[in-house]
């Protein structure tokens, strides 16, 4: 039961290692927009300039 329990928080450990990378990753990747201050207030019908910084491309093989 013990070597059951450690095996499962290893994984969970890994698991959240992982969810905080990709975390980070989406972050940046978010980071690159920039909104216009009333971006908010473009109502519905009507979207707001968005300007991109930054080649989106993923590293990963899709």
């Amino acid at each position: 039961m013990t070597q059951r329990n450690a095996a499962m928080v290893e994984q969970a450990t890994a698991a959240a290692r992982t969810l905080a990378d990709h975390a980070d990753q989406l972050a940046g990747q978010v980071g690159r927009f920039i909104l216009p201050r009333d971006a908010g207030r473009a109502g519905p019908g009507r979207t707001a300039g968005v300007v991109v910084h930054g080649d989106f491309r993923s590293d990963r093989a899709a």
